[in-house]
């Protein structure tokens, strides 16, 4: 988890929403967190990403150097290193990876709660 903190200084009132709503958009974060002493406003955020390691092999168990391993519906990929392993920021908890290499046919794998992953290329 990333955490970044940002002093904004302001009155007292509307501008207060204001501009934590300014800063939530501006942050794209989960979370949020304010503070208020005087006039000073420290807003906290708390940027949640969803780790997703595992391992690509074949079906001797043999690691694929250079598989492509794909977030569906983003842009976001990593290729699988010498040992066939690979690890992504997804943005939730349950997201569906895209496995493909040439010669094999494309997986579909669906992964939950940060669980390693084991995908077998056939």
């Amino acid at each position: 988890m990333k955490k970044r903190s940002y002093r904004i200084r302001i009155g007292r009132g509307n501008v207060f929403l204001v501009s934590l709503s300014m800063a939530v958009c501006l942050l794209n974060t989960a979370k949020v967190f304010a503070t208020e002493s005087e006039n000073v406003v420290a807003v906290q955020s708390v940027q949640q990403s969803n780790v997703v390691k595992g391992q690509v092999v074949d079906e001797n168990g043999e690691p694929i150097i250079g598989a492509n391993v794909l977030v569906k519906g983003t842009s976001i990929g990593v290729s699988s290193d010498l040992n066939g392993r690979f690890s992504l920021s997804a943005g939730s908890q349950k997201v569906t990876l895209l496995v493909s290499y040439v010669g094999y046919i494309t997986q579909k794998v669906d992964v939950e709660n940060n669980r390693p992953v084991r995908i077998v290329l056939l």
